[in-house]
């Protein structure tokens, strides 16, 4: 919901609906074993439900709310081979659709073709990098080791590779992209349990 407001004019009201849907499931391929987990969640101004928190909607040619599809989806297996141990793997997505407008040699919108990426790869470039982001994934792998388990808590240990790509809509001068590979290390307490 929005307001626009003309000077000499007056103002009115805009009102967009946006709304999406969505579901998770965890099926026990080998019960206390092995287990598949997926989730998906897909329609229009639902992108900051996402872990990416990609943008909701932009503004039309005549101020008003657009908003913008984003499909997110996880999926992943966890096995417990012993019950110390606990390896798993996932891969997820999430992407942003877009909609713009171009008025009196000005780009406006989210993801306009018109938009000037040709700085995006110069380090202090005066030239411009406006990129939005069009989607995101990631892979990771990844394993717990309890080190203790008692009836005052649980002490673990864990290690996570993980390979991230942001990939931007294309704009003038292309469709910028960038990836990173981390490792994290985790040692956690968790109390009474």
């Amino acid at each position: 919901h929005d307001r626009v407001t003309t000077p000499g004019v007056g103002g009115h009201n805009n009102t967009a609906i946006a709304g999406g849907g969505g579901g998770s499931m965890i099926l026990p391929v080998i019960p206390h074993k092995v287990e598949v987990r997926l989730s998906g969640l897909a329609g229009y101004g639902i992108g900051r439900y996402g872990s990416v928190l990609l943008p909701d909607a932009t503004l039309n040619a005549n101020g008003a709310p657009s908003p913008l599809l984003s499909v997110q989806t996880t999926g992943g297996i966890v096995a417990h081979p012993t019950p110390l141990i606990d390896v798993y793997g996932f891969f997820g997505y999430q992407s942003s659709g877009r909609s713009y407008f171009s008025s009196n040699g000005s780009n406006y919108g989210y993801g306009n073709p018109g938009y000037d990426n040709r700085g995006c790869y110069i380090e202090m470039s005066s030239l411009g990098c406006t990129a939005d982001i069009h989607s995101v994934m990631e892979a990771t792998m990844g394993a717990w080791y309890r080190f203790f388990k008692g009836k005052y808590g649980t002490v673990q240990g864990g290690l996570q590779l993980a390979y991230s790509r942001v990939n931007a809509w294309s704009g003038n001068g292309g469709a910028p992209n960038t990836s990173l590979s981390e490792i994290f290390m985790d040692f956690r307490y968790l109390p009474f349990q």
